[in-house]
């Protein structure tokens, strides 16, 4: 049997019969074949931690395939517009496509000669038990299809954990995330800013789960952003996956438009340990994302997993505001420049923690249906939609240094925007009525 090993060494494993030995130096891991008697000798000294190697699946994959409808079907950027989220990009007033920020993709492969990848997969390696790093599955290609959208010029990694099956193991997840932190320590040319992560294990309440030191690991000490699908196993409580159910993982739950009902298969909280999860939600339902079949195939996909990327680029864009280090590289703030509604009271740091989103800035900028986004709020988080889904216009106002109406005039015509307001109004209030 398969067991991680954490606090012991090579030659202790050798010792209590541990063979087929791996080491994955950088989250401190090492993996062995061991009999449940050899495992339990090992786990009686001091400050050792064997756990069972589980295995992990997609959340599209049985048992719990999400449908997908193609005549309903929206690409990303048609979910994006119901966001105005190219004005809103161009309302910072400098870019914000992602250049400079690489973002590994930890899923099936992914097909990188597709047209919709805009030839931006820069690396790849195979952790799966599959002989191949290419998206034989047809998954993570329609991932990487949604964050590519977003954010064009972020360079994408390849790292495929999950076989042609839709199979993987806590080991190979942890062996990707690992490779991720090797890039940070030896100054790789490609060192991911985030982890997207539409995958996951039944929770078991573990914190010394592999998955979970591992991604603990790549947050605590080298600030990789990490979001996680939440899992397709709702609507019953519990049923957040792991990694998502780590504190500072970003768990991504799925909606639908056009009235953002949160979706009857997407996980809700809280998890074995009590924390209320999942941290937020966007669009996951019958999204059009290219498909690994051939260059220009496209699919309809469903699921947590396909809410997760666009998580990850809003992040990405973010992070690019904020590592701008709300200043010029001449030294002089961007808000007495580029961006003029940039509100500098707060203080947000060059290289924000995944911490200080999750817990400080997500309240700010989430919609839940009960909310009224043209008066402010402070959003309350709960097991169905976390704090919500992020919306641009409530980020402007988060950010802004102005109201909410100045920063919404700039951009949108004054009648479009008393009809979309109304529309929020309208849309918000006999949502939760019903829950």
């Amino acid at each position: 049997m398969r067991y991680a090993i954490m606090g012991s060494t090579a030659q202790a494993i050798r010792a209590a019969g541990g063979t087929n030995i791996s080491e994955q130096k950088s989250v401190g891991i090492m993996y062995a074949d061991l009999s449940p008697e050899q495992a339990k000798v090992l786990a009686r000294r001091t400050s050792v931690v064997v756990t069972p190697v589980r295995d992990v699946k997609l959340h599209v994959s049985p048992p719990t395939p999400v449908p997908a409808s193609l005549a309903n079907s929206m690409t990303p950027e048609s979910i994006l517009a119901e966001q105005d989220f190219e004005e809103w990009k161009k309302y910072a007033g400098i870019p914000v496509d992602g250049e400079g920020i690489d973002i590994a993709i930890l899923d099936t492969g992914i097909r990188r000669t597709h047209e919709r990848l805009g030839g931006m997969v820069v690396y790849e390696e195979n952790f799966s038990s599959s002989s191949t790093a290419e998206d034989v599955y047809d998954h993570g290609t329609g991932v990487a299809d949604i964050i590519h959208t977003m954010v064009p010029k972020s360079k994408l990694l390849n790292m495929k954990v999950i076989d042609n099956q839709g199979q993987g193991t806590e080991e190979a997840v942890s062996a990707a995330v690992d490779r991720c932190i090797e890039m940070h320590t030896q100054m790789y040319q490609y060192a991911p800013n985030f982890i997207c992560m539409s995958l996951g294990s039944i929770d078991d309440g573990n914190p010394n789960n592999p998955i979970r030191v591992a991604c603990r690991k790549a947050i605590d000490e080298f600030n990789i952003w990490i979001a996680a699908a939440a899992g397709n196993d709702g609507p019953n409580d519990n049923t957040i996956t792991c990694p998502a159910t780590e504190r500072y993982v970003c768990a991504v739950g799925s909606c639908s438009l056009p009235d953002l009902y949160i979706e009857s298969y997407s996980s809700h909280g809280p998890t074995k340990e009590g924390l209320t999860k999942p941290d937020v939600v966007f669009i996951g339902k019958d999204v059009l994302v290219a498909s690994s079949k051939d260059d220009v195939a496209q699919k309809a996909a469903s699921g947590t997993s396909y809410a997760t990327p666009f998580i990850i680029g809003m992040s990405d864009i973010f992070r690019q505001i904020a590592r701008a280090g709300l200043a010029s590289p001449s030294g002089t703030p961007y808000y007495n420049q580029t961006i003029p509604y940039l509100n500098p009271a707060l203080q947000i740091p060059n290289d924000p923690t995944m911490e200080q989103m999750i817990d400080e800035y997500c309240p700010y900028v989430c919609l839940k249906p009960s909310d009224q986004p043209v008066r402010g709020h402070i959003s309350e988080k709960d097991n169905t939609y976390g704090y919500g889904i992020p919306f641009s216009t409530l980020a402007l106002q988060f950010m802004s240094s102005y109201s909410t109406a100045a920063v919404m005039e700039s951009f949108l015509q004054p009648v479009m925007s008393i009809m979309m307001l109304g529309m929020m109004v309208g849309m918000v209030r006999p949502l939760f009525s019903k829950r």
